[in-house]
């Protein structure tokens, strides 16, 4: 399961503590905080078999992670895609 950290703008898999039994508190790996945690669903998800294209406007993003000024968690959120679809995406345009 994948949350987002709104304070931060990460995107992070399970980083818990059990609080109480049977009640889980999402904590953020990289700020610490659990306020601003929500549960993060990717909008542009596909189910394996179709494949979402890449528009111009995503492929410059990409271009803007590998100059260093975006993350590829943002590149995530901004996109709808998953964290592992844009590095995925960022190691076949590298090898090119």
């Amino acid at each position: 399961m994948l949350y987002l950290c709104e304070d931060c703008v990460q995107v992070f898999q399970l980083h818990s503590r059990i609080n109480k039994p049977g009640k889980r508190v999402i904590y953020c790996p990289s700020c610490g905080d659990n306020l601003e945690v929500v549960e993060y669903k990717p909008e542009r998800m596909g189910n394996g078999k179709v494949k979402i294209k890449w528009t111009d406007e995503e492929i410059k993003l990409l271009k803007r992670v590998k100059r260093g000024t975006l993350d590829p968690h943002q590149v995530a959120i901004m996109t709808g895609r998953t964290i592992n679809a844009v590095l995925k995406k960022l190691e076949r345009t590298t090898h090119r």
